[in-house]
């Protein structure tokens, strides 16, 4: 009997182990995907020594090259809160008063590791979002109003940059009266954010709980998780929401 209880219990703790995880990751979704608004601040790379600083001049002295102009630095204090994480982004603005460009380098002190990040977005008067950026996939569903696309491997700001551009022109071409909102300042841009942001989440609530857990089963194994881990914890999460959306309808 001895050993069976010994292995009932090791049962135990990994299924605790799972269910820990797996509210870890619900707990931080439910912040990001959840809220209907994000929240953000001013921001000094001042403030920020860890961060590569070099990379925020030479990205924005390549993006004034392309007709860009600075509107600021600020930080996602919703991310930071959700993530424990505070990173300084970088945002200018073309010479078209169109498409946003956000840039930069988040720092994880745990792996001492760098991930520069930039992203160019433009929102149409159709509601429709375009974004071309260098980010990962994480293997999250976006809503069929925000067209994304990922730029991979290593490739110049001006390359990113001419991509959007060319996206850009492709999509106007098939989409005739369909223009580019007007983007003048920092207010504007966190604005346009927002409406992204009641678009996303929006989308997201009209997904099934089925259908969240296989985007976290994606997510974890783009990261390489273990497969039955992956399997386990998928399937907690989605109690997890099925609970949470039980108390929130």
């Amino acid at each position: 009997a001895i050993p069976r209880l010994i292995v009932l219990d090791g049962r135990n703790v990994k299924k605790g182990r799972v269910c820990k995880a797996a509210k870890k990751i619900f707990d931080v979704h439910v912040k990001l995907y959840e809220a209907e608004q994000w929240k953000y601040r001013e921001a000094s790379l001042a403030s920020f020594p860890e961060v590569d600083a070099a990379f925020y001049d030479a990205t924005e002295k390549e993006l004034e090259a392309e007709g860009f102009h600075l509107l600021g630095d600020i930080v996602n204090t919703s991310l930071a809160e959700a993530t424990n994480r505070e990173t300084p982004m970088r945002v200018m603005i073309d010479h078209m008063r169109s498409s946003v460009a956000l840039f930069g380098d988040v720092y994880n002190p745990k792996r001492n590791s760098h991930q520069r990040l930039l992203d160019f977005t433009t929102e149409f008067s159709n509601n429709l979002f375009l974004c071309t950026y260098n980010a990962p996939d994480l293997g999250h569903i976006h809503p069929p109003q925000i067209l994304v696309h990922r730029v991979l491997g290593e490739i110049s700001v001006k390359s990113v940059f001419t991509i959007h551009c060319n996206r850009l022109k492709e999509y106007q071409s098939q989409n005739s009266g369909v223009d580019p909102k007007t983007i003048t300042t920092i207010q504007a841009v966190l604005e346009s954010w927002s409406r992204s942001r009641l678009l996303r989440v929006a989308h997201r609530r009209t997904l099934s709980t089925e259908q969240l857990r296989q985007e976290i089963e994606q997510v974890m194994t783009l990261q390489k998780g273990n497969p039955v881990t992956i399997v386990a914890v998928g399937k907690e999460y989605e109690k997890l929401y099925k609970q949470y959306r039980t108390k929130t309808s």
